[in-house]
């Protein structure tokens, strides 16, 4: 089974994520095409209308308050 699928328009098919700035064909670590939830939680938070408080905003960023 493949760990991710890119298909002819360039649209993403993963499980949870990858950590590589580089895209997901260079990351060093497997488990993060399962686990790794960093792309989800961005893709939410560039919601603008999305709160801190909301219970999709992503716990990392309610460290650092927006200003």
């Amino acid at each position: 089974m493949r760990q991710f699928y890119t298909d002819e328009h360039n649209r993403l098919y993963i499980h949870a994520g990858f950590a590589s700035m580089h895209g997901p064909e260079f990351e060093r670590y497997q488990y993060n095409y399962m686990w790794d939830r960093t792309l989800w939680e961005m893709a939410l938070a560039l919601n603008p209308k999305l709160k801190p408080d909301d219970v999709s905003y992503p716990r990392r960023l309610r460290l650092f308050p927006r200003s």
